[in-house]
């Protein structure tokens, strides 16, 4: 194992092969661990950080800061200040920390956690956990072609009607959005209600909410073809009140 230290000048710091420890310090740095299970720490200032192939550990620190975790199952900690996570391939964790951070956690099944501030949190493909933490926080997602399943279908686990909103790849009204109840206790089930209960195709946006479970299901057709192509679970809800079309925006 190699270990590297910075200093309070700006840094440019190689990891080697196998398993490495970066310190960067105080000022900007740009820090690669290239291969192996890396722990590289930032330090003070705006950190540049990629933990390149294998299973790493980044902690950005204080300030603003830039975290790409790449392939393997990576740890990203932004710390203080406004920080950029993205977890790329693997099932990672990111989590934002103090202040407003965006989170985009890639492919693989990865947990993202804003922490405190106001945060992004996409979690991308892979049946991803977000968690926004403390403030207004959006959550993003993107079309999956394949349609719903369970096995692909994020959870927002801490979803807030008077703070939160979602984003989702079309654009759509109050009048094509639906709410109803549901015994369904997973999301393709959920869908599968949607699907037969809402006949028209203009329907573009459906919330179904389970009671007994505290759970919602916000369920968006992309292509207008009486199909739901993409989803969430969003457990914690509260009641239906908790969900309506306001709370959704177009990205």
């Amino acid at each position: 194992m190699a270990t590297f230290y910075g200093d309070d000048w700006p840094n440019l710091i190689e990891g080697t092969s196998s398993r490495d420890v970066i310190y960067g310090f105080g000022s900007a740095d740009d820090l690669y661990g290239n291969g192996g299970n890396d722990d590289i720490y930032g330090g003070w200032g705006y950190d540049i950080i990629y933990g390149g192939n294998g299973n790493d550990y980044l902690n950005g620190g204080d300030g603003p800061d830039d975290l790409y975790g790449q392939s393997g199952n990576d740890t990203l900690v932004g710390g203080y200040g406004f920080d950029l996570l993205f977890g790329g391939s693997g099932n990672d964790r990111l989590s934002g920390g103090a202040d407003d951070d965006n989170l985009y956690g890639g492919s693989g099944l990865d947990t993202l956690s804003g922490g405190s501030g106001d945060d992004l949190l996409e979690g991308g493909s892979g049946r991803d956990q977000l968690t926004g933490g403390k403030g207004g926080d959006a959550f993003v997602f993107a079309k999956d072609s394949s349609g719903i399943t369970t096995a692909s279908a994020d959870t927002i686990t801490d979803w807030s009607a008077s703070t939160d909103w979602i984003g989702v790849p079309i654009a759509g009204t109050s009048s094509n959005y639906r709410e109803a109840s549901t015994t369904a206790t997973s999301i393709a089930d959920a869908a599968a209600q949607a699907e037969a209960s809402f006949t028209s195709k203009s329907i573009v946006h459906v919330f179904l909410y389970n009671s007994q479970t505290d759970t919602g299901y916000l369920l968006s057709d992309l292509n207008n073809d009486h199909r739901f192509e993409t989803g969430v679970v969003m457990t914690g809800a509260g009641s239906a009140a908790d969900m309506s079309y306001n709370y959704i925006i177009h990205i």
